[in-house]
């Protein structure tokens, strides 16, 4: 059984698939503004789980959906051993926008992300300076600003992206960031730029979505893309420059055909099969800049999820990978 980062790390190993899909062959973008590197208050994995939350609490507008996961842990676990704890509702109500106390407050809820997708629960003292207050604005204001800036001018933002229909026993689980009615992103909050492993991962969460109950949004896309609000920078893949013979090499991998096409892996990476050239290219919708307004609300449904004793089979949201 894998997840869908534990089969790009396993893949990216194989010479034939690096070969034929490469973070090189994505086009860089980097935009205006100043890399934000500099000392935080807290673990940089959890920087990145807060980025996220809060991206998800300002596209919405809705708090009960953007931390639906820690709170369900919060109120299973922390008030049934802790009476005295702050009611998730009061916890919740104080969580209003970006200001400091909401970002604090947003903060003490990570542990419980990780306990649910890891199983271990560590009491890390999350205490927001300045300079990570600062910070958690600037990275959170950029994904904002990138993922509406992805979808067309009457398009849709989905918050999150889950895979029902296309989770089987080989691949149990696995959920990407955002996409809109074009592209398909994945954010990495990292002082890096994003490597192999990331460039397999979102490519199967594609694939997966193919072949998910919601197949007929992501045979839409035009894009992938990797975010890195920390560099100001894109690193994005038109999807018509997927080959055939690269998509049902994974299809056949993943379990989604019965028989594995006829030509031998290893004879198929030349390349010479692209179905376009390297002059397409994905522009960003100068229309769509930060507004407020425009916001769009999905219930979250985290299925496919599950949280069993073996570590390799939770939830992976994954962002210090």
């Amino acid at each position: 059984m894998f997840t869908v980062w534990t089969l790009a790390k396993r893949l990216t190993e194989e010479l034939h698939f690096k070969r034929n899909f490469s973070i090189r062959d994505f086009k860089y973008t980097k935009y205006d503004g100043k890399k934000v590197i500099s000392q935080e208050s807290i673990p940089a994995n959890y920087m990145g789980i807060l980025v996220d939350y809060l991206t998800r609490f300002k596209l919405t507008n809705n708090k009960k959906l953007a931390f639906a996961i820690p709170l369900m842990v919060y109120d299973d676990v922390v008030q049934q051993e802790h009476l005295e704890a702050m009611p998730s509702e009061r916890l919740l109500d104080n969580i209003q926008g970006l200001d400091k106390l909401s970002v604090e407050l947003a903060a003490t809820l990570l542990p419980f992300d990780i306990y649910y997708r890891s199983g271990n629960f560590n009491n890390t003292n999350l205490l927001i300076n300045e300079q990570t207050y600062q910070n958690t604005i600037q990275l959170v204001n950029r994904c904002e600003w990138f993922i509406k800036a992805c979808k067309s001018k009457n398009g849709y933002i989905d918050t999150d992206v889950t895979f029902e229909g296309a989770y089987n026993d080989f691949i149990v689980n696995g959920d990407a960031d955002f996409m809109t009615d074009r592209v398909l992103i994945d954010i990495k909050v990292s002082k890096y730029a994003p490597n192999e492993n990331h460039a397999m991962q979102i490519l199967l969460y594609y694939i997966m979505g193919l072949h998910s109950e919601n197949k007929e949004k992501f045979e839409k896309l035009t894009h992938l893309a990797i975010y890195n609000p920390r560099l100001h920078s894109a690193w994005t893949y038109p999807v018509s420059k997927i080959s055939n013979t690269l998509k049902a090499n994974l299809e056949s991998i993943m379990g989604y055909v019965e028989e594995e096409i006829e030509e031998p892996v290893d004879d198929l990476f030349d390349g010479s099969d692209k179905e376009t050239s390297n002059n397409e290219t994905f522009e960003i919708n100068d229309e769509s800049k930060i507004n407020s307004d425009n916001v769009i609300e999905k219930v979250l449904n985290k299925m496919g999820i599950s949280l069993k004793n073996d570590k390799q089979t939770r939830g992976e949201k994954k962002k210090d990978e």
